[in-house]
């Protein structure tokens, strides 16, 4: 006995109707791919949004605590409003993203959604800041008068003492503070340097001559050192020219 394939008919064939429901069937199943799909690349963007929205929000957070605690600085305050004036189209474009996103909560996933929330944007804003907090502090250079010091032998000592306070207090200010302990802090070291400047004893220089260099810590007027002829004739003799700067006000 052997089995033989039977030949197919059109009764065999699927109805009309079959044929619709299968491509019916597959339809759907086409478009709920597509829809996964579309769900994967909003769930992709939704990470990638949060991400951003994390790093922009640690990013102001560390800002805004510059912000306060330089506000109890009362000579920093114009710098501090120029601060705030300039994170005004950040709050402006935040609140207009929570609006956005109340309405359609999909709108956090569009190509612009966070346009005017750039944590670039900051960074100039941080400089500004910085610029003032380093002059007020008394930071602005990595040395000063300690390298005039350090010609003359029996200075070399109080150069020494002036170098180290120095480093200390640019350790405490290379960073916008925080907090007004952190403040404090720089203010301490400020003190000491002016008190290691305050300390230098006569070795080789006039009283005059030193009185001037103590007094360069804080700056000295333009005018006075020119209307000095001892102070000039001392600075070109001894070839220091190059240690000074001349700073506007």
């Amino acid at each position: 006995m052997a089995l033989v394939r039977r030949k197919k008919t059109e009764a065999d064939a699927p109805s009309p109707g079959a044929l619709l429901e299968y491509s019916a069937r597959l339809t759907k199943a086409s478009s709920e791919a597509e829809t996964w799909k579309k769900r994967e690349g909003d769930a992709k963007k939704l990470l990638e949004r949060r991400e951003a929205l994390q790093q922009y929000k640690s990013a102001l957070a560390r800002l805004s605590a510059a912000i306060q605690a330089l506000r109890t600085v009362k000579s920093l305050k114009p710098a501090v409003s120029s601060a705030v004036q300039r994170l005004t189209p950040h709050r402006r474009a935040a609140e207009k993203l929570v609006q956005r996103c109340r309405a359609d909560t999909a709108s956090i996933t569009q190509a612009k959604a966070l346009e005017g929330l750039r944590v670039s944007d900051f960074e100039d804003i941080e400089a500004a800041l910085l610029t003032a907090w380093l002059a007020y502090a008394g930071a602005e250079e990595q040395s000063g008068v300690e390298v005039v010091l350090e010609k003359f032998p029996k200075l070399r000592g109080a150069a020494k003492t002036v170098s180290a306070a120095r480093a200390a207090l640019n350790k405490e200010a290379e960073v916008l503070p925080r907090s007004t302990a952190s403040i404090a802090a720089c203010e301490t070291a400020r003190k000491k340097l002016a008190e290691a400047m305050a300390n230098v004893e006569e070795g080789g220089i006039d009283t005059d001559t030193l009185d001037f260099l103590r007094s360069s810590f804080t700056g000295v007027s333009l005018d006075k050192v020119l209307s000095n002829k001892r102070i000039l004739s001392w600075i070109q003799d001894n070839d220091l020219a190059n240690q000074f700067v001349v700073r506007s006000r």
